[in-house]
């Protein structure tokens, strides 16, 4: 038996660079039509470090970016998430 998760949309992928970052993080992701999409930087800890509401384009890839700047160094997983918690996808980021 294979158990699917319901809460993870398949095939989604997540572009991330520069990795490790310092400042400014790129990310590309394409995301579900006609929903709110939030992205959440997760620590290794599994502190929330950021959860915000993000604009998206309607049709094909958006390019986000984010600011690490002031973030204590460590590993940290970016998620993009759909406003029903359906993640579309993750990666992780590394600030040196």
């Amino acid at each position: 038996t294979i158990a699917i998760r319901a809460d993870i949309a398949i095939n989604q992928t997540i572009y991330l660079f520069p990795n490790p970052v310092q400042d400014i993080a790129k990310i590309i992701f394409t995301p579900i039509a006609n929903n709110t999409t939030y992205l959440k930087l997760v620590s290794s800890t599994g502190l929330v470090m950021i959860n915000r509401k993000i604009a998206t384009n309607t049709t094909g890839n958006t390019l986000y970016e984010l600011d690490v700047s002031q973030l204590p160094k460590g590993v940290y997983n970016v998620e993009i998430v759909t406003g029903v918690g359906r993640v579309i996808g993750s990666k992780r980021l590394i600030k040196p």
